[in-house]
């Protein structure tokens, strides 16, 4: 049985290890070698690499920004396409040679398939308001995300896009639901 996958950060990893197109200006694709391990949240695998138990970790940049601060951990690469501006003097991993480990974390909103579309609309709508908010759009910077509205209809195309984007890299794995 193999590593099962949770999150974004496991299709990252994944993805390094199973593209191998040239990306470098060198014309080699720069070779990376990533044991995975599992921990039940980003908290203990946090504390394992600032005991120097595992040597990296892939989470959210807001979440390691306080340990970074304070010089228990060094950000290594950005998997954005381009340099977050939280982050400004953190490269991307596309910039350091790895061009297809562009990703993107996003959340979104979902309710049931049967509820009626006016109150899907009315949730959008309400959503969009409560985002906008001075103090929710600081407390997202202070976690180094922006807040992105977004509509029924764009969040379905963004699905789409994402399931024509991931599938390949889940087919070339082997990755299955359970």
């Amino acid at each position: 049985m193999g590593v099962k996958l949770g999150g974004l950060k496991n299709f990252l990893i994944t993805r390094t290890q199973v593209d191998t197109a040239p990306t470098s200006r060198s014309g080699t694709a720069p070779s990376l070698e990533v044991p995975r391990y599992l921990f039940a949240s980003g908290l203990p695998a946090m504390v394992a690499v600032i005991g120097g138990q595992i040597a990296a970790l892939v989470l959210p940049a807001g979440v390691l920004r306080p340990q970074v601060a304070s010089g228990r951990l060094r950000l290594l690469a950005t998997s954005g396409a381009q340099r977050s501006p939280y982050l400004p003097t953190v490269a991307t991993l596309a910039e350091q040679g790895f061009a297809k480990l562009v990703v993107q974390e996003w959340f979104a909103l979902f309710t049931h398939a049967r509820v009626p579309p006016a109150r899907v609309e009315a949730a959008s709508q309400a959503v969009q308001v409560a985002i906008a908010r001075p103090e929710l759009v600081a407390a997202f910077a202070e976690w180094g995300m922006a807040a992105a509205p977004s509509t029924p209809a764009a969040l379905a195309a963004r699905i789409a896009a994402e399931r024509l984007h991931w599938a390949p890299l889940i087919r070339a794995a082997g990755i299955r639901g359970d």
